[in-house]
């Protein structure tokens, strides 16, 4: 479960991910942030943007055909995430990053059936400015590849 979090590490120290590259200097995993800093957040990315950004990474393992689906059970810590993160606007940039560990999904969606209320949120999330990057990578024993960014 820790393997997104180092993918992602390594990617941002490399500044490969197209949609963050160059917006940062300086990459700080797990720092604390929310009400009563009782949260962590994955990365926090700060340096060359007025706002920080932070970032969350969630990994996804569910799919149907080639559409990846988060979360694929309740998950209130994810919901949690979700309204910590419009919580930080307008003043920072949020960004929930979907780890798509699956190299055969080219879309990505809700897991509404599981989690109706995480939909709703990751729905007023959007509306709300928070950005959603759901990047896919096909995993191997030799390393990893990054494949792009999924529809929506």
């Amino acid at each position: 479960t820790s393997l997104p979090n180092r993918v992602i590490k390594s990617a941002l120290e490399q500044q490969l991910l197209p949609e963050l590259a160059g917006h940062y200097d300086t990459v700080r995993p797990e720092v604390r942030y929310g009400e009563e800093n009782k949260s962590r957040i994955d990365f926090l990315l700060t340096g060359k943007d007025e706002k920080p950004i932070y970032l969350e990474v969630k990994n996804v393992t569910w799919a149907k055909a080639t559409q990846a689906l988060f979360p694929d059970t309740v998950t209130t810590r994810g919901q949690k995430h979700l309204r910590e993160l419009m919580s930080l606007l307008p003043t920072a940039q949020p960004i929930m990053l979907y780890f798509i560990n699956r190299g055969d999904c080219t879309s990505f969606a809700a897991g509404e059936s599981a989690d109706p209320k995480y939909a709703e949120l990751l729905a007023d999330a959007i509306a709300q400015g928070v950005t959603v990057l759901p990047y896919r990578f096909n995993i191997t024993p030799d390393g990893y590849e990054f494949l792009g960014q999924a529809e929506i």
